[in-house]
């Protein structure tokens, strides 16, 4: 996802805008640090999810709530337009944010049963990439890695 976007700028720029890439944290750090790096000029640009440094971007972290949308193109949209840069400018005020975005209805990944309802969660341990689903496996499931903090009652 990110070579096509970053060969169609530089196409599009005519030569202008050039990228090097170095995935998989190659120039060091954590994905808790991806924000500091691009505010600090470590990076020009990062990708990298606000639910990770729980508790830092509080505006935000509502679109990570489960239910909160049905179609991820369009909250998209309003994310990136309404929230950040209208209704929230200060939430980011330390960098240039390029884009927002959220992805589709949540997804379990399980290797045995499938889960259908927050009971089938019960005594499982579960990882949500943010805090806020981590929180969420407190209705039901045993938290299991990702964001501690968050997980003890």
């Amino acid at each position: 996802m990110h070579k096509p976007w970053m060969e169609k700028v530089e196409k599009d720029s005519g030569g202008r805008i050039k990228f090097e890439a170095y995935p998989a944290m190659q120039l060091g750090g954590t994905p808790v640090q991806l924000y500091d790096q691009a505010r600090d000029g470590v990076v020009d640009i990062v990708w990298t999810l606000p639910g990770n440094t729980a508790g830092r971007f509080p505006r935000i972290e509502g679109f990570e709530l489960p239910s909160f949308m049905n179609n991820a193109e369009a909250t998209s949209e309003g994310r990136t337009g309404n929230t950040c840069r209208r209704t929230r400018p200060d939430e980011f005020k330390e960098t240039q944010v390029i884009a927002l975005h959220v992805h589709g209805p949540g997804m379990s990944i399980r290797s045995a049963s499938q889960i259908k309802t927050h009971g089938d969660l019960k005594g499982l341990k579960v990882r949500g990439p943010t805090r806020q689903i981590t929180q969420d496996a407190r209705l039901g499931g045993c938290h299991a890695g990702g964001h501690a903090a968050a997980a003890d009652p």
